[in-house]
């Protein structure tokens, strides 16, 4: 008689007197007497099996929710689980439109994994939306939106500046030509120069880097050469780097 609290009997009626819940407890078991007009009785005791009814999905979560900048296609950024009342059921998942897919072309479900589907550049977008829906077995469906956020990862400087590329002839040695900067991805990052062997390091002997200054190392004569080219690196704070060559010009003097 454990279970005789979740029944009332009405007449020859056995009725429920709770809620029940397949997952919580799947069978119960009471004791019920019946008695004749005489007064003799005989009791039984009875099994009461709860039968499973399918109930939608509440929700759809990622595991991981943030992927590198710059990740190849197909990179793995997590994967998808569902909460849902029916613990044995399965559930398949698909990218679905409706408020919050904005950024659905950007990514792939594959069975219940979120695989990136475009090229990603924390620069350009550094947080993505995407929909998913997961269906149960008997075809119950919940949709919910998702924010993917992108990694920032530090890149190489794209290109090396020289603020002048013209000295006179009559320039004595140790002459700033210019000023050197680098075009970078990462706008917060710091960067050192040097002239490195290379093509186009033709006539790094004659000048010099100190700081970001491109100095003179030589006499200059535009008589002799009125075109000089350098190879210049520079290296962020993360040891990224980038090479340039670049072509210094001498201007003559005319007396």
């Amino acid at each position: 008689d454990t279970d005789n609290t979740a029944f009332t009997i009405v007449g020859d009626e056995l009725r429920t007197a709770i809620t029940f819940d397949f997952n919580t407890q799947s069978t119960y078991s009471i004791r019920v007497q019946s008695m004749d007009q005489g007064g003799l009785s005989v009791e039984q005791l009875l099994t009461i099996t709860v039968i499973e009814t399918n109930v939608a999905p509440t929700a759809v979560t990622l595991d991981n929710t943030s992927v590198d900048e710059n990740a190849a296609i197909g990179t793995l950024v997590g994967t998808l689980a569902t909460t849902d009342a029916n613990s044995a059921d399965t559930h398949t998942y698909q990218l679905v439109a409706g408020p919050g897919d904005t950024d659905n072309g950007s990514f792939t479900v594959d069975g219940n994994q979120v695989l990136t589907a475009a090229g990603l550049d924390f620069e350009t977008q550094d947080s993505y939306s995407i929909r998913v829906q997961s269906t149960d077995s008997f075809g119950l469906t919940v949709e919910a939106v998702i924010v993917i956020t992108v990694n920032d990862v530090n890149e190489a400087p794209t290109e090396v500046l020289l603020s002048n590329d013209t000295v006179s002839e009559d320039a004595v040695i140790g002459t700033v030509v210019g000023l050197l900067t680098s075009s970078d991805p990462d706008s917060g990052n710091t960067h050192t120069y040097d002239l490195v062997a290379g093509a186009g390091s033709t006539d790094n002997a004659s000048f010099t880097i100190v700081g970001d200054e491109l100095r003179t190392a030589v006499a200059l004569e535009f008589a002799t050469q009125s075109t000089y080219s350098i190879r210049v690196q520079s290296v962020d704070q993360d040891g990224e780097l980038f090479e340039q060559i670049l072509s210094i010009f001498v201007s003559e003097v005319v007396n």
